[in-house]
C-alpha cells in the first residue's frame, strides 16, 4: 500500500513551469458539492493514501479540481479558461424524474 510521503522536490523546469494551485494570497471560498457515499470512500481513501502528510483533504481536493479543470480546458477550450459566470448554479442532489401514471 503506498503511503502518504512527501513528493521529493521539483526538478528545475518542473519548478519554473508556473504554480498548479490558486495564488495564496486570494481568500478560497467553500464549495460543497453532493456526492454519491461510494465517491466519498474512495475520495477518502485515496487521500489517505497518496496525499502528502502536510497536505490537508481540502487541498488534496483542490489539486484534484486544478488537474481536471485543466484537462477540461485542454480538451474543450484550447487550453485557456472558460469565461466566467455570474450567475448561480444548481445546487443539491440530482433531481429525481417523475414517473408518470
Amino acid at each position: 500500500m503506498p503511503s502518504r510521503n512527501t513528493p521529493a522536490p521539483a526538478s528545475e523546469p518542473e519548478a519554473n513551469a508556473g504554480p498548479k494551485r490558486p495564488k495564496a494570497n486570494l481568500r478560497k471560498t467553500r464549495v460543497q458539492p453532493y456526492v454519491e457515499p461510494e465517491i466519498d470512500v474512495r475520495l477518502r481513501a485515496a487521500y489517505n493514501a497518496l496525499a502528502p502528510r502536510d497536505d490537508s483533504f481540502s487541498d488534496f481536493l483542490e489539486q484534484m479540481l486544478v488537474d481536471r479543470l485543466q484537462d477540461l480546458e485542454s480538451t474543450h477550450n484550447g487550453g485557456k479558461p472558460f469565461p466566467p459566470i455570474t450567475k448561480r448554479l444548481r445546487t443539491g442532489p440530482r433531481m429525481k424524474m417523475r414517473e408518470t401514471e
